[in-house]
């Protein structure tokens, strides 16, 4: 159900806040034939006629068929497009405050510029429960915490990856 102030928003002040967007389970089936030839990188990001949008997202299960399948669920996240008050340029911005995925629970917080260079940052953290490989051996916590920076636009396009996991103990 949409409220009634969200279409003069969108036409008029060019922006769209959505309460949120909830599923049980979304399914997508990729079709696409593998690809030999890399699709070129975007220079541009940016959504045609919204200056800002704020999309909150629940759901229980996402299934992307096709190739290797991926499931994860529940995922609990706030998208959100617009400019930044540091900067004109709009962007986007996404925080994962909960994701399930192979039994391990994460949280992400990404901006990703609308325009070229697309200067990107991603910070992801998480805990895995894992068993130690033996006989009866014990179940460890595992906290993983990452980081991704750099551009994914024009010929300088670089990404530097920072990655640490470690047991978590009590």
């Amino acid at each position: 159900r949409w409220p009634a102030r969200l279409l003069a928003d969108a036409l008029i002040r060019r922006k769209a806040q959505i309460d949120t967007l909830s599923a049980s389970r979304v399914r997508v089936h990729d079709e696409r034939p593998p690809s030999v030839e890399p699709m070129p990188p975007p220079t541009t990001l940016e959504l045609p006629w919204l200056r800002e949008l704020s999309l909150p997202v629940e759901l229980q299960q996402f299934t992307l068929e096709g190739g290797t399948p991926i499931v994860f669920g529940p995922l609990r996240a706030n998208y959100r497009y617009g400019g930044n008050l540091a900067e004109e340029q709009p962007g986007h911005h996404l925080d994962v405050t909960r994701l399930r995925w192979v039994e391990g629970d994460y949280t992400i917080a990404a901006q990703l510029q609308a325009t070229a260079p697309l200067a990107l940052q991603v910070r992801l953290e998480g805990r895995i429960p894992t068993r130690v490989p033996v006989a009866g051996g014990p179940t460890l916590d595992l906290r993983a915490e990452a980081s991704l920076q750099g551009t994914l636009a024009t010929r300088d396009a670089a990404l530097q990856l920072q990655a640490e996991a470690r047991t978590v103990t009590g």
